[in-house]
């Protein structure tokens, strides 16, 4: 089994606040994520960080703050995105919990407090539509490249997930796409390295509106039973 990840809050609030400014600095008006709550974060058994591709919205504002105040009925703009992220991160949080086991968010509300424990983070940090284009996606990275590994290595995460996003990130994180390894049933992959594991998602999404309900479930238990045989270093 991994060891809990010791962090320090008042050092991870003090570099977020400069990555912060290191990040105004090339946007005007940008969008701040991150560890959306850096003391629950820091409490968390297992640190997870999502990396998603563009925040979707008019931008410019503080995503952190936004999440860690977000309730049942504000989350109905982004509920697409945030209930995949919600679920897995509250299974993951809670003894790896399957899908048939999992309460629904509007049935226990009080879920969406998990999204307190982890760090989120998109790489286009700017307003805009959704960023279909890869090529886009692609120019945004190299914008914000040195903000993004800032954050990833302030969060020191155990669990990455990304919304089909991770391809941006191998080379500089040092990952051979050799090391890629498939999850049965999707066209979906992860990579252990001992310490961090990587999972490359579809998009959240895609989860709540292209998939049956049945899909839905296996998708789910696919991404959490690969983290718990991670966790519990099961081969």
């Amino acid at each position: 089994m991994k060891t809990t990840k010791i962090f320090d809050p008042v050092l991870l609030n003090k570099e977020q606040s400069r990555i912060d400014k290191e990040l105004s600095a090339i946007y005007e008006d940008p969008t701040y994520d991150g560890i959306i709550d850096v003391n629950a974060y820091c409490k968390a058994p297992i640190k997870i960080l999502w990396v998603l591709k563009e925040v979707n919205d008019e931008g410019g504002y503080n995503q952190r703050d936004a999440l860690s105040k977000i309730s049942l009925e504000k989350r109905k703009g982004w509920w697409q995105t945030l209930d995949p992220i919600i679920y897995v991160s509250y299974a993951i949080l809670n003894n790896f919990i399957t899908w048939n086991d999992q309460s629904y968010i509007t049935d226990k509300p009080e879920m969406i407090n998990v999204l307190k424990q982890i760090a989120f983070i998109n790489i286009k940090k700017e307003a805009g539509g959704s960023v279909s284009d890869d090529k886009i996606l692609s120019e945004a990275y190299k914008k914000y490249r040195n903000i993004i590994l800032s954050q990833i290595k302030l969060s020191n995460p155990d669990v990455i997930i990304g919304g089909n996003t991770l391809h941006h990130l191998w080379s500089d994180l040092g990952i051979d796409n050799k090391l890629i390894k498939p999850i049965e049933g999707f066209d979906i992959g992860y990579v252990d390295t001992g310490d961090t594991i990587f999972i490359n998602t579809y998009h959240p999404a895609y989860f709540m509106t292209k998939m049956s309900e049945k899909n839905r479930g296996e998708y789910f238990d696919a991404i959490v039973q690969t983290v718990k045989k991670w966790y519990f270093n099961e081969k």
